[in-house]
């Protein structure tokens, strides 16, 4: 167990005992922790106890150790592979420090948060489990599911012709969607489903659109494929390569994942 040492910290307007998340993890925990049961809340429940711990400020730092929306201090950050993402929690996204809470979570449990855990112990859904949809390119409309089963919502977004597209574009840990424009090889991406946000001319005639996270930022942005040479060109700031690279053979379809 980690080291329950007991002192207070302020959280907005509220004085409670430092949470156990906050305590620095020694070899003797990491070894505990890789033999505790796996455990998952989704994105609501986290927004709750971060609520609960910072007022729901992510990017919270008021120098008393502990950083982010869930009150994470440096040693834990580190052990559970923090650094991957920023060298603070305040300084990661939303996303990114759940993701992190999911791996303490799954190796302290719900004790690790002793006065801010509601629902970590019952909700047990993946955070960013991906869920399906559909897209019509009749209507160039987007139909969306939170169960795999039913309608949750519809959004009608680009012109039929164009080339759907979904990804987190802002980094709050949710999907949005998008189009591809393949007469002008512009992206257009929205945060709220329905106005666009980001309008990016990217790429060539021809060439095939991707989304994704190339950087590990948390926000997803966009690039292109080159069928002709089996070249990728990822875009870090939806203007600029970033990154060129061959792979594969010409004719080839293009792929991204988390693999």
């Amino acid at each position: 167990m980690p080291e329950n040492k007991s002192t207070t910290r302020h959280t907005g307007h509220t004085r409670r005992t430092r949470s156990l998340a906050a305590v620095a993890l020694g070899a003797a925990v990491l070894s505990a922790a890789s033999q505790a049961p796996a455990q998952a809340a989704s994105v609501g429940t986290w927004d709750r106890v971060a609520q609960c711990e910072s007022t729901g400020n992510w990017s919270i730092n008021t120098n008393n150790g502990n950083y982010g929306g869930l009150q994470i201090t440096l040693p834990t950050w580190k052990a559970y592979g923090g650094l991957a993402y920023a060298s603070r929690p305040d300084l990661a996204t939303k996303k990114q420090q759940i993701l992190v809470g999911e791996k303490i979570l799954a190796g302290q449990g719900p004790g690790a948060w002793p006065n801010c855990n509601a629902g970590l112990s019952t909700d047990h859904a993946k955070p960013y489990s991906d869920r399906i949809g559909a897209y019509d390119p009749a209507t160039a409309t987007f139909y969306e599911s939170n169960d795999n089963s039913t309608v949750a919502g519809s959004a009608k977004f680009g012109n039929p012709g164009w080339t759907p597209l979904v990804g987190d574009w802002n980094g709050d840990g949710v999907t949005s969607i998008g189009a591809y424009d393949p007469n002008t090889q512009t992206f257009y991406l929205s945060n709220d489903n329905s106005t666009t946000a980001v309008t990016a001319k990217f790429g060539n005639p021809g060439w095939k659109p991707l989304v994704g996270d190339w950087n590990g930022s948390g926000k997803d942005s966009v690039g292109g494929y080159d069928p002709a040479t089996a070249t990728f060109y990822l875009s870090n700031d939806n203007s600029t390569a970033a990154v060129t690279t061959k792979f594969g053979n010409p004719g080839w379809i293009p792929l991204k994942g988390s693999w």
